[in-house]
């Protein structure tokens, strides 16, 4: 169950990007294409708020992980560890998760409105050799 867990994140996290991905590109790159991207300095200002926020959210999460594995590691240590004391622990992370793919879920719409669609094509190009249906 835990290896599960941690390969879940590590997909959601790492993943290199697909239609099912709210958000493909690590944050700092997305940044450095909006700044290059984004000709309003309005909007330019607004797209890097909003990144901003999503890595405060990203950081935010990945501090719950860590904080999980290590309460996990003091629990596994003692024979009186009871399953429903891993599976509270790990209930919090995953509402946690919950939560936060939400609020980038949001935060990437919020991130589409600061942007026109040729910059955001910019920003976030079609990886090559994948099939999206009405990319024009």
């Amino acid at each position: 169950m835990i290896l599960g867990l941690l390969a879940l994140i590590a997909v959601f996290f790492y993943s290199s990007g697909s239609a099912a991905q709210p958000f493909p590109l690590p944050i700092d790159d997305a940044r450095v294409r909006v700044e290059s991207s984004v000709s309003d300095s309005v909007r330019r200002k607004q797209a890097v708020a909003v990144l901003k926020d999503m890595e405060t959210s990203r950081d935010a999460v990945l501090a719950l992980i860590k904080k999980d594995g290590e309460q996990t590691s003091n629990l596994l240590v003692s024979r009186a560890t009871t399953a429903q004391q891993l599976r509270t622990v790990h209930a919090d992370l995953a509402k946690a998760i919950e939560v936060h793919a939400i609020a980038m879920k949001k935060q990437r719409f919020a991130l589409r409105a600061t942007m026109t669609k040729e910059e955001w094509s910019q920003v976030f190009p079609v990886p090559a050799g994948t099939n999206v249906i009405n990319n024009k």
